[in-house]
């Protein structure tokens, strides 16, 4: 099955995107506690003291972390005007290997986990649950979020979500079938099926007479 889309491409860029913060809403989530100044003190460079902060901002808002060529230029002044910062950032000297080890320290901090292999598999078993429901596919999608929110695990980018989804979905579709021919050759089915088959007087077989000598040969 190819992978299943659940957004729209606007909507799909939004969810993958940092969030659109107000002028009110930047200091509620971009904010420098005591806990926070330690850390940021601790970071040697400006950029890396910016990056930081930007990550952890965005994470309250979200959940979830975005790449810093993505990050919105307003929130780069903000935070740099916060931290007293007067010279030019360029987070394209962001080291990646930093900006991971950041994102940890923010999980620590926010006390929430990774969406690493043990919660994709905690999510995958609670997609097929609801793929069971028979909900639409937007549904699951948002339920899934939702469960990454109510367990405190760090919300996946989109392609990592539409892999576990559709993936689970796969699993459940491939169940449901197996139990269905598995179903369909127990001996109380057979004999409606081949009824079903099996001409009566004066008629022909539907399907023809190979189709009901299959079925009675069983699978």
């Amino acid at each position: 099955m190819p992978r299943l889309a659940f957004l729209p491409p606007t909507e799909k860029r939004n969810f993958d995107s940092p969030p659109i913060l107000t002028k009110e809403q930047r200091p509620a989530y971009f904010v420098a506690t005591e806990d926070i100044r330690k850390t940021l003190s601790s970071l040697r460079t400006v950029t890396n003291k910016v990056g930081f902060l930007l990550q952890l901002g965005y994470f309250k808002h979200s959940g979830k972390f975005f790449v810093p060529a993505s990050y919105r230029g307003r929130d780069i002044n903000y935070v740099k005007r916060l931290l007293n910062i007067t010279e030019d950032i360029d987070l394209d000297e962001y080291p990646p290997a930093r900006m991971v080890q950041h994102r940890f320290r923010i999980l620590a901090l926010m006390d929430w986990t990774s969406f690493d292999k043990s919660n994709a598999i905690l999510l995958a078993e609670r997609v097929q649950l609801l793929t069971q429901q028979q909900l639409k596919i937007e549904q699951v999608f948002s339920a899934a979020v939702d469960f990454c929110w109510k367990h405190r695990i760090e919300i996946p980018s989109y392609h990592q979500l539409s892999v576990v989804i559709t993936d689970s979905f796969n699993i459940v579709e491939s169940e449901l079938l197996s139990n269905l021919r598995s179903a369909l050759h127990t001996p109380d089915l057979r004999i409606r099926r081949i009824d079903f088959y099996l001409p009566r007087s004066g008629e022909t077989a539907i399907g023809g007479d190979e189709t009901a000598q299959s079925i009675l040969a069983g699978p």
